[in-house]
């Protein structure tokens, strides 16, 4: 994990040299929505999944524990599209 973001920076400082630092920032928000939104599918997908073994084993812990998982999953969803849409307000200024 560590050599992609190596290597994610080291494209970033390439492209700041050579003056295209409007591609930058484009990929550098593209980077962060891709990696909160995998974040938060992550997430949601092994709540279901601690919840689905939890009850099949009769696991009330890891039932509980998928419970938390999906709910953190929903969250981070919840603050992606708050975040969202706070910068389009911000962008339509008057």
């Amino acid at each position: 994990m560590r050599h992609r973001s190596l290597a994610r920076a080291m494209l970033f400082r390439l492209l700041e040299r050579r003056g295209e630092g409007r591609l930058y920032a484009s990929l550098e928000t593209s980077t962060r929505k891709v990696s909160s939104l995998m974040g938060e599918m992550t997430d949601k997908a092994k709540g279901k999944v601690k919840q689905t073994v939890g009850r099949a084993t009769d696991d009330e812990q890891l039932e509980g524990e998928g419970i938390v998982d999906s709910v953190k999953g929903h969250v981070k969803g919840a603050v992606n599209e708050i975040k969202s849409a706070v910068k389009n307000v911000a962008h339509k200024k008057p």
